[in-house]
């Protein structure tokens, strides 16, 4: 009999489950979701030369009755033995193609233009819908192709401009989306729920200060060294020693893209230094709702050192060949992709929480004393 929470594997009238392992993987830094599935080769009541997957199919994946990612088949391999005949499936969310595939486009060049228009221009030839819920203020003064890009590296390197997350709903949507757009209802509590935890920090791609530099539109009121000389710096006082970067604007820019840009780098980096990991049993939250990506989430893991709200950075639902139901979240700062000024001195992961605690009443955490 099937369980409430059954894998099913739909293409078009056809479904099935009873798979062997299954994982589902999702994280900011990565626009597609990406599945995997070992199942038996030939379904019940088959022929059985009739191949059940193919690559190319269109899918449709479902834990219990929740849709959870809407895409094709990339791949498939078979293990074959005198007592098994199985079939590895991997694939991804529709989103995968803007990833893969150039942006073609004639003309290559828009003026004037929003992010949430440039996106949408971007995703309609996939079949992809786009809902802005960041909705940045200004628009592009000026877009280029470059030759030969995808369709999310251009889409990837205007969102970074404005500081604004691009990722898949993984059922055929594609989010402009902020840091920490939601919350859980549920809170991650080691002895309770959380069944495995880790931390790591890392000052390996952090730097004392970030340069942008760039170049503007030139016109009848800006010429010169006021649009070829546009440059802004952001520091981190958290790193002790000299460590300088210097990146190139995407795109024309001015003083306060790039200022924006420099902030956005080192919050960013900052905040990706801490990574912790934790595990839960399940999918699902105490309400019944699968666990989210993109959301802030209460933590008490005081072996990490951990005591507040963290963010769900990325996550993997897994079920293991024994029939065990587990979620692995990815947490990071919760002001990661936030652009915010100079990181202050000291312990930059504690003051810049405690500084979300002031801002929040209460909420941000203490991690790390």
């Amino acid at each position: 009999m099937a369980t409430t929470d059954d894998v099913r594997l739909e293409i078009g009238a056809r479904q099935w489950t009873g798979w062997t392992s299954f994982s589902l993987a999702h994280d900011l830094t990565q626009l597609a979701a990406g599945f995997s599935l070992a199942l038996t080769e030939r379904a019940p009541g088959l022929d059985p030369g009739e191949i059940i997957v193919r690559p190319g199919d269109r899918i449709t994946l479902r834990l219990g009755g929740d849709a959870v990612l809407d895409g094709h088949v990339d791949s498939l391999s078979a293990d074959l033995d005198d007592a098994r005949h199985d079939l590895a499936v991997q694939g991804r969310c529709r989103a995968g193609d803007l990833v893969d595939c150039s942006a073609v486009h004639k003309p290559d060049l828009w003026r004037d233009i929003s992010l949430a228009d440039l996106a949408g221009r971007l995703a309609r030839p996939f079949g992809l819908a786009v809902r802005d819920e960041a909705r940045p203020a200004g628009r592009f003064p000026v877009v280029k192709l470059d030759p030969g890009e995808t369709a999310w590296a251009a889409l990837e390197r205007h969102c970074r401009l404005k500081g604004v997350l691009a990722t898949s709903d993984r059922t055929g949507g594609l989010v402009l989306t902020r840091a920490g757009a939601a919350g859980t209802t549920t809170a991650l509590v080691e002895g309770e729920n959380v069944t495995a935890v880790s931390a790591a920090f890392s000052m390996a791609e952090r730097y004392s200060e970030i340069t942008v530099k760039g170049q503007g539109l030139g016109g009848d009121e800006a010429f010169g060294d006021l649009v070829a000389g546009v440059q802004a710096r952001a520091r981190d006082r958290s790193v002790p020693r000299y460590r300088p970067l210097v990146l190139l604007a995407e795109g024309a820019s001015d003083g306060a893209r790039a200022t924006a840009r420099a902030a956005f780098e080192v919050t960013r980096r900052a905040a990706e230094a801490l990574q912790v990991r934790v595990t839960v049993a399940g999918w699902r939250q105490g309400d019944g709702r699968l666990w989210p990506l993109n959301a802030r989430v209460p933590c008490r893991l005081p072996r990490a050192g951990i005591a507040g709200e963290m963010l769900i950075a990325g996550l993997t639902y897994r079920l293991s060949e024994g029939g065990g139901r587990e979620t692995e979240l990815r947490l990071t700062r919760p002001d990661a992709w936030t652009i915010l000024p100079d990181l202050p001195a000291g312990n930059g992961l504690a003051v810049l929480l405690e500084r979300e605690r002031a801002a929040r009443a209460g909420a941000a955490p203490e991690i790390g004393r």
